[in-house]
C-alpha cells in the first residue's frame, strides 16, 4: 500500500495546578486552574519520529505511539522525569498525561519552563520533542498535571 496523502502534526501542552490533596484521575484533571497553555507545542525535534510511532501498531509493537516519558525543566536542566501516568487516542489525537505529586520532583521549590516527550527503549532515552511553558513555581504545596496532546492532520 502506497501513502499518497500529506500530513502534519500540531501539538498542545497544558500545565494544570492542583491542591495537595489531589489525586490523579482522568475525568478531574481538567478542573484545576492553567497555568500553562500553548496550542503549537511541538518543535521540529522528533516530527519525523513521532509521526512514525503515531502510525505504528502499539499493540503489536508495544511502543505505547513512541512516547513512554515526559519531563518538565528548569531552564536548561530536568527536573522530573518519569513513565506517562496516562495515554490515551480520540480519533487521531494522542493525549499524554505526566501526574506530578507534590512530593516530586525531590528538590522544591523549583521553577517550571520547559516540557520535553521521550521515547524510552532498552534503557535509553531519545527526546522527541521541546515545548517552553510559562514559568511557574512548583512546590511541596502543590500537585501539577501535564498534558501534552499531539494531533495527526491530512493535508
Amino acid at each position: 500500500m502506497k501513502l499518497n496523502a500529506t500530513f502534519g502534526l500540531t501539538g498542545h501542552v497544558r500545565v494544570f495546578e492542583h491542591p495537595p490533596a489531589y489525586a490523579y484521575s482522568r475525568d478531574t484533571y481538567q478542573q484545576a486552574r492553567v497555568v500553562h497553555d500553548d496550542h503549537n507545542a511541538i518543535e521540529r525535534l522528533g516530527l519525523v519520529y513521532i509521526a512514525q510511532m503515531l502510525l505504528a501498531d502499539p499493540l503489536n509493537g508495544g511502543l505505547k505511539y513512541g512516547i513512554t516519558q515526559l519531563g518538565v525543566h528548569s531552564g536548561a536542566n530536568e527536573v522530573f522525569r518519569a513513565d506517562l501516568t496516562d495515554q490515551f487516542t480520540v480519533g487521531g489525537s494522542v493525549t499524554n498525561i505526566l501526574y506530578i505529586s507534590t512530593l516530586q520532583p525531590a528538590l522544591q521549590p523549583v521553577t517550571i519552563n520547559g516540557a520535553r516527550l521521550y521515547l524510552g527503549q532498552a534503557g535509553a532515552f531519545t527526546t522527541l520533542a521541546t515545548a517552553n511553558v510559562a514559568a511557574f513555581q512548583k512546590t511541596n504545596l502543590l500537585a501539577c498535571t501535564v498534558e501534552w496532546v499531539i494531533n495527526l492532520t491530512a493535508g
